[in-house]
């Protein structure tokens, strides 16, 4: 008896399950940084106007957010460090019924050169400008490729079907560029914070975002990623991830180049025990293709641990100038897994014209994680 326990043992010990190993997949983007120009120690400039019913919470968001483990998690990879706030301002007059981001300027800056505002440095500024628009108020940011705030259906070239917030610079009569965030009031189920928060993010590692002098996704028209043009950078690639949450604040993740190299969940800071999902295509990059052509995709699942299948849906690409619907996309299946392969097929219309872009986004689970996909006309 004794003997046979021994064996047991030894039986028991050897045995163990083959180790979770990860599909080979190709790299997930990796943000350009350019000349690397950020925000170090930014100093927020938080602008309400009277009524609006939330002043007291963004008031003090920005008080928050200079100490936070989520500006550490998401900014000191790239040079970013605590943030202050340097000045609540609540504006004297009320917020225009109907003005545009030319108007909004205006008003950041008659505000600095009265005193109402506090001045940016000749050099080195870290100011932040960050106005708050009441819900009460219709603002026109088409100028700057944000659509109207808050407007569904409007063209937001940088967020999806309209602009919840949104940021740019604008030059003050000192002729110093100086970085603003505007947020919206959306009511909507995307939160006031995790909007404010993202454009902040976006406002400290890409400050002067028209010199293309900061981190911003920047890649060739033969990467597919050139079609996810709503997903340029660090917050709006995260933006339709779970929000963290800290202290009672919801903020928006935001987008690591060191975890997404090691094939690691890439928007940080990740809840505890989360597992990453998506796909990769082959062939990875934006293919040629005649009119009238059927071009295939292979799609593969991979994770980064043991988890459920997963739904593949797909959506317009963004970027691409051809409707997906005229592309006649076929999956093989609707959902996949780790080392699961799936076709995607898309056919080039026959009326399609040279030097058009067709593609498709592939997004995988509950929150619409994206693969770009997609094809150059002949």
């Amino acid at each position: 008896m004794r003997s046979w326990l021994v064996m047991f043992a030894v039986v028991g010990a050897c045995s163990s399950e083959t180790p979770f190993v990860t599909a080979p997949h190709t790299a997930l983007p990796n943000i350009d940084g350019h000349q690397k120009v950020v925000l170090a120690s930014p100093e927020l400039v938080t602008i309400t106007f009277p009524g609006y019913a939330h002043t007291d919470r963004v008031e003090a968001l920005a008080d928050f957010l200079g100490g936070s483990s989520w500006l550490r998690t998401v900014g000191a990879e790239y040079g970013v460090g605590a943030s202050t706030s340097r000045a609540k301002v609540r504006w004297p007059t009320a917020a225009p019924a109907t003005f545009n981001d030319l108007d909004l300027r205006k008003i950041i800056s008659m505000g600095i050169d009265d005193g109402t505002l506090p001045k940016p440095a000749a050099s080195g500024s870290q100011i932040v400008y960050v106005m708050y628009v009441p819900n009460t108020s219709i603002l026109d940011a088409t100028s700057t490729g944000a659509g109207v705030l808050c407007f569904r259906g409007s063209a937001h070239s940088a967020g999806g079907l309209f602009a919840a917030g949104y940021h740019g610079t604008f030059v003050t009569t000192d002729k110093v560029t100086v970085p603003y965030a505007v947020i919206g009031d959306c009511s909507d189920d995307e939160g006031l914070t995790t909007i404010a928060s993202r454009e902040l993010i976006g406002s400290f590692t890409n400050p002067y975002e028209v010199d293309y002098s900061g981190y911003l996704l920047d890649v060739p028209t033969t990467d597919p990623w050139f079609l996810e043009v709503d997903a340029g950078e660090l917050g709006y690639l995260c933006t339709r991830e779970t929000a963290a949450e800290e202290g009672g604040w919801k903020l928006n993740r935001s987008w690591s180049n060191a975890e997404a190299a090691l094939g690691h969940e890439p928007c940080l800071p990740a809840p505890a025990g989360e597992v990453y999902f998506n796909v990769s295509a082959s062939p990875s990059t934006v293919v040629t293709a005649s009119a009238g052509e059927k071009v295939t995709f292979t799609l593969t699942g991979w994770s980064t641990s043991a988890t459920p299948d997963w739904d593949l849906i797909l959506k317009q690409a963004d970027g691409a100038s051809l409707k997906m619907e005229a592309l006649a996309p076929v999956l093989s299946a609707t959902h996949i897994n780790n080392a699961v392969t799936v076709t995607l097929s898309l056919t080039v219309p026959v009326s399609a014209k040279s030097a058009q872009f067709g593609g498709v986004a592939v997004r995988s689970g509950p929150t619409e994680r994206v693969w770009p996909v997609g094809f150059t006309v002949k």
